[in-house]
């Protein structure tokens, strides 16, 4: 086997863990370099020194592959959200919900990658729905299970919906934060936004 050879398919999860890591770096450095759609299965197998067979096994389209990048990039949001205290009140909750956020759509690595896939939605829609239901629909819902709890203890009106609710605290921090860096704009000061979002969020939903 020379050293450009596809390796064969490993069977010990271990080794398997190292092939998919392989892939999903590949895929993600031609995705960024050349955009989703002018890369092929077949460069990001051969970049990755795996056979398509391998590649396929894991990830059975293109669009299945976009959405593996973008939960690894979501990772790390995901681990921070997870870590939140469960007696946090819900001011301490919203603070941390979004700063954790924001801080994971600030970096560089995630930045480039979302601009990407927003420049090709027109094109090719069903890799943003690969990276809003890989990435930030299980973000959100994070969200929507605490405003669902903090309806039952009595915190928020019962009229509140929860899914409509988070969607607009998103909004309330993205927009002044993250959309004017997406677009090359100077961004409101993150912790000035958070705040503010904070209440006029509690001051619309509060019991």
């Amino acid at each position: 086997m020379t050293a450009s050879s596809p390796e064969p398919e490993k069977t010990d999860p271990s080794s398997r863990d190292e092939v998919t890591a392989r892939l999903l770096d590949a895929a993600e450095s031609l995705f960024v370099a050349q955009g989703v759609n002018g890369v092929s299965m077949e460069a990001v197998a051969k970049a990755a020194r795996a056979s398509k067979r391998t590649l396929y096994a894991r990830f059975p389209s293109k669009a299945d592959l976009v959405g593996a990048v973008a939960a690894r990039l979501y990772e790390g949001l995901r681990t921070r959200l997870s870590e939140l205290p469960d007696d946090l009140d819900l001011t301490a909750f919203l603070e941390g919900f979004a700063s954790g956020v924001l801080d994971a759509l600030s970096e560089e690595k995630m930045k480039g990658f979302l601009r990407l896939v927003i420049s090709e939605a027109v094109v090719q829609p069903e890799f943003a729905r690969a990276v809003l239901e890989a990435g930030k629909l299980p973000a959100t819902q994070v969200l929507v299970t605490r405003l669902e709890a903090e309806k039952a203890r009595g915190v928020l009106s019962p009229d509140m919906d929860s899914a409509l609710a988070a969607r607009q605290f998103m909004g309330l921090v993205k927009e002044p934060v993250f959309w004017p860096v997406m677009l090359g704009a100077e961004p409101l000061p993150q912790a000035a936004v958070i705040d503010n979002a904070i209440t006029l969020f509690v001051k619309a939903y509060a019991r």
